[in-house]
């Protein structure tokens, strides 16, 4: 009989889940786990029911050629549970498919324990929705430090149990070698982990950083986060700047004196690296529109550091603010400036403090079981 189900729709909440399922095996080895998994969790003991590639989209407007596939997805996974009948399903982020997914689950009689891990954003849009996540949740595990406060009102228990990149930053490996052969101050360029995410952020990086290497005498240096995205960097990599794919990428990181990347979890370990960042991110007017005045999204920030910090520890880009001229000039301002660089790792040196939590998750979850 499988203990536990584990969804995970997408690559963080994939890396999250593999760390999660090893803390949960080292505590109880003969835990039978299954659900759906991406490439980190197969590497893990679990029974993968569904690759967790098959699940991936983004944007709004991205979403709506994928729904058949999605919604045929969604039924296999509710199935699937249904049939295995596990004592608790965990669900990885993936707000808006997992929160109907215990939904569901709820109507068809699921009588286990729901955990999602990573809590949706209702800080920053649909608020009300705390109340419907306490009717189907048993508990959420929250990885940022003001999140559980949301839910003291509806009664859902609620754990910050830290940021699995803290735990990961710490665990990572570098080679002290690895930037020395490169002769000049290192800028990275970190472009995002999916396809149209490259191919609307890595131009004006490019651009951006042809500028600066040549006033500065930097080198670019640009990260690939698999081997699937080469060819594509390769064709928009007119300035033949080098590229190293993910075995490098905490080298990378660890060696880098400046970034530009596309928002998303590298902005935040960015921040735990202490390497001054600006934040770019491309979308399309359409799906800019959606986000503000249908959606009401409205935030101070939009960056991972920004918001855990509650200020603009690196400055941001998005959408129509993204222009060449601003992205070069603010980056050339933090160069130039030892005060605003010391500014900037002061800043990222609190973010560490602010992710520390002693909070054990694989106890909480062995505990519901």
């Amino acid at each position: 009989m499988t203990d536990i189900f584990v969804f995970a729709g997408e690559r963080s909440g994939d890396l999250h889940g593999a760390h999660l399922i090893r803390d949960l095996h080292k505590k109880l080895p003969e835990l039978k786990i299954s659900g759906v998994a991406g490439t980190q969790m197969r590497k893990t003991n679990i029974e993968c029911i569904i690759r967790a590639e098959h699940f991936e989209t983004m944007g709004f407007l991205d979403i709506v050629p994928a729904l058949p596939r999605l919604i045929k997805l969604f039924r296999r996974v509710k199935k699937s549970i249904l049939s295995i009948n596990p004592k608790l399903v965990i669900l990885i982020d993936y707000a808006e498919f997992n929160m109907r997914m215990a939904s569901a689950l709820r109507k068809s009689g699921y009588k286990g324990k729901i955990v999602q891990f990573i809590s949706p954003s209702v800080w920053a849009w649909r608020k009300n929705r705390a109340r419907s996540m306490a009717k189907n949740l048993d508990h959420l595990l929250c990885i940022l430090p003001f999140e559980p406060a949301y839910f003291e009102k509806v009664n859902l228990p609620a754990n910050y149990i830290g940021h699995p990149l803290l735990k990961e930053y710490k665990l990572a490996s570098h080679d002290p070698k690895w930037g020395k052969k490169f002769k000049k101050p290192i800028l990275a360029l970190f472009p995002g982990s999916r396809l149209k995410e490259i191919n609307r952020n890595l131009p004006i990086q490019l651009k951006a950083a042809k500028e600066l290497a040549e006033k500065h005498n930097l080198q670019p240096i640009i990260s690939c986060s698999h081997a699937k995205f080469l060819r594509p960097i390769l064709k928009l990599n007119k300035f033949d700047f080098p590229i190293v794919d993910l075995r490098h990428t905490n080298d990378l990181m660890n060696s880098a004196a400046f970034a530009l990347a596309t928002s998303g979890t590298i902005t935040l370990q960015l921040a735990l690296y202490g390497v001054p960042t600006c934040v770019n991110f491309a979308i399309r007017r359409m799906d800019q529109f959606i986000a503000q005045k249908l959606l009401k999204i409205d935030l101070a920030h939009f960056a991972l550091p920004n918001i855990i910090a509650g200020k603009t520890l690196f400055p941001e880009f998005y959408g129509t603010n993204l222009k060449l001229p601003a992205l070069t000039s603010t980056m050339d301002a933090i160069i130039s400036s030892d005060e605003k660089q010391a500014q900037i790792k002061e800043g990222c040196t609190h973010l560490h403090h602010l992710l520390e939590s002693t909070t054990d998750t694989a106890d909480i979850i062995l505990q519901k079981l």
